[in-house]
């Protein structure tokens, strides 16, 4: 399975990966943060699952992972949205997943899915390969920070790191106060409140 924006990596939708992704490259992720640009897909209203790949078998550490909101004047990860902490890697190789989140977005908004891992004696790596997104890294950083600030890295390789977006949006009407159906209009027969008849709403003033 290779690294695909929607399928491997970014926003998806659907059964999430399970197998090796075989990036054609391999970015140091301990001690460092690195994220992901990706836009929100249509009529999907939050995160429940993030995950990342491990490339290789190294020691134990702890890992993060989260959402950022998108600093459109530098095009660069802004603000923690939400982040998820002291996660064990383990010591396999692999992905690396959180799960039973509910991380809100928006549709059509752009975001950046980051992951940060501690340090190991043995350097870790996430699978990456050549594209056309948008990558940034910090180096040197023992945590995911809640404001993103200057990136050590930028480039437009795809990495290894997705988000599960679900919940469909469910447009709701809202009613404030309570209607009744007016019974001195001779068409009104047969109607229900809220009903209208030619742009006419055969209904009383609101009564609460």
């Amino acid at each position: 399975m290779a690294l695909v924006m929607g399928t491997t990596a970014g926003f998806i939708i659907g059964t999430p990966p399970s197998t090796d992704p075989t990036g054609g490259t391999q970015w140091t992720i301990d001690n460092t943060a690195r994220a992901l640009k990706d836009t929100a897909p249509a009529d999907k209203t939050r995160v429940t699952e993030i995950g990342w790949y491990c490339n290789v078998a190294t020691e134990e550490a702890e890992y993060q992972v989260g959402i950022y909101s998108h600093d459109s004047s530098n095009n660069r990860p802004l603000q923690i949205i939400a982040t998820i902490s002291l996660q064990q890697k383990g010591t396999t190789a692999g992905w690396k997943k959180i799960t039973g989140l509910s991380i809100p977005i928006t549709a059509g908004e752009t975001y950046w899915i980051a992951v940060q891992c501690d340090n190991t004696s043995t350097v870790t790596t996430m699978d990456a390969q050549a594209g056309s997104e948008k990558h940034d890294a910090k180096s040197s950083v023992s945590s995911l920070p809640d404001v993103w600030g200057a990136s050590s890295g930028t480039d437009t390789s795809l990495i290894a790191i997705y988000a599960l977006a679900e919940g469909e949006v469910v447009s709701t009407p809202v009613s404030i106060g309570q209607k009744e159906l007016r019974t001195d209009w001779p068409f009104t027969e047969g109607l229900t409140a809220g009903t209208t008849v030619h742009g006419i709403d055969p209904t009383l003033e609101e009564t609460g």
